[in-house]
Formats: C-alpha cells, sequence, structure tokens
C-alpha cells in the first residue's frame, strides 16, 4: 500500500460517503437552516458518520439553559449538544475498510512510499495516522465546497465545517483544530480556538 494512495483513497470515501448523508436529510429539518456539518467519529478514526445542527436548533438549546459565554459557544460548536450525531453511518462503510487496511499495514510498518523505524513506538504510529487522516478529511471538505453540496438551500451561507469526536482526548482534539484551519473561513476557525484554548485552561485549572 502506498500512503498517498490511501489519503487519495480516503477523501474520495468520505466525499461520497458525505455526500449521500446530504442526499438524505430528514424531512423534519426541511424548513431550517443548517449552520454546521462535520465528520463525525464515534470511536477514534475507525467508525464514521455525519454530526449536523441547525439554527432553530442551537436557539432552543440556548434559551432553555443559563449557561456562560463559553459554554454556549461550546454548544454551537461541539456535536455532543447537536440533535444529529452519527447521522448516516451505514454510508461510511468503504471509508471503514479503507482505514482497517490501513492500521494493519501501519502496524506491521510496511508502506511502498515510507520507511517506519521497525522501533517505532505507538506515539510515532499514531502521528503518521493522525496526518494521513487529517489530509483526508481537510481534502474531502476541499471537494465537498468545490462541488457547491454546502451551496444548497439547507446550509447557510458559511457554515461551520470540520472533524468531531465522541469524548475527543488530547490528541482528537488537536486533530480537530487543524482540520478547521485548513476547512473553515477564519471566523469560525477563531471560534473554534476560542473553545479550544478555554477547554485547556480549564483542564489546567486555569
Amino acid at each position: 500500500m502506498y500512503i498517498s494512495e490511501f489519503k487519495s483513497d480516503l477523501a474520495t470515501s468520505l466525499v461520497h460517503s458525505c455526500k449521500e448523508a446530504i442526499a438524505s436529510l430528514p424531512a423534519s429539518i426541511c424548513d431550517a437552516s443548517i449552520y454546521s456539518f462535520s465528520i463525525y467519529c464515534a470511536s477514534g478514526c475507525t467508525s464514521f458518520g455525519v454530526a449536523f445542527s441547525t439554527l432553530e436548533a442551537l436557539n432552543k438549546k440556548n434559551e432553555s439553559l443559563a449557561s456562560s459565554d463559553l459554554e454556549k459557544l461550546a454548544n454551537k460548536l461541539s456535536a455532543a449538544e447537536w440533535p444529529f450525531v452519527n447521522y448516516g453511518f451505514e454510508f461510511f462503510r468503504d471509508s471503514e475498510d479503507l482505514v482497517e487496511g490501513f492500521c494493519n499495514i501501519l502496524y506491521e510498518g510496511v508502506f511502498e512510499d515510507m520507511d517506519i523505524d521497525p522501533k517505532a513506538t505507538p506515539a510515532d504510529l499514531t502521528k503518521i495516522s493522525t496526518n494521513c487522516f487529517v489530509d483526508s478529511i481537510s481534502n474531502a471538505f476541499a471537494k465537498l465546497k468545490f462541488d457547491g453540496d454546502f451551496s444548497r438551500k439547507k446550509f447557510i451561507e458559511d457554515p461551520f465545517l470540520g472533524l468531531q469526536f465522541g469524548a475527543p482526548s488530547s490528541n482528537e482534539l488537536q486533530m480537530m483544530v487543524s482540520v478547521s484551519e485548513v476547512v473553515n473561513s477564519p471566523h469560525w476557525h477563531e471560534e473554534v480556538l476560542k473553545v479550544f484554548n478555554g477547554l485547556s485552561r480549564k483542564s489546567k485549572g486555569i
């Protein structure tokens, strides 16, 4: 396997799956405005679906909660607070099969276009896989944007896009930030950094 080929194949597969998910959006939101759309990983990058929310759902949630500004921002940007999570997972089987094959070869350390040190640690392998996933997901969103999939009537003009995880680790949070930097407008990426930096300070007791 070539890593470059895997990244290209995964991006193409994710594009196809996201298009299927968008085409099958529920009728219940036909009059709503989708402001967020993310590729969602319930367990690392081994399973995929999409997560999205609407302005109407966000406003309703904010009205029902006495939240701080940071909490309201987290409500807006965190899939854990969105009404549609892991939607369309059935469309992503091919992507998951590609990742499974990649992971098997990664731990064997045999790629045609990359020499992996036999003494590579799990952290070294995680770095390789992280870079591959960030590149593939970023490229998938670039293609979806180029094709006009987020210019449909249901989406706002500048939707929040990206990668989301269930209960993300510190590495996964950094992946989310890295993808956001590539796929989002400066406005949305600044919002992501506010939440990321706020969570980092909170975890350190600052």
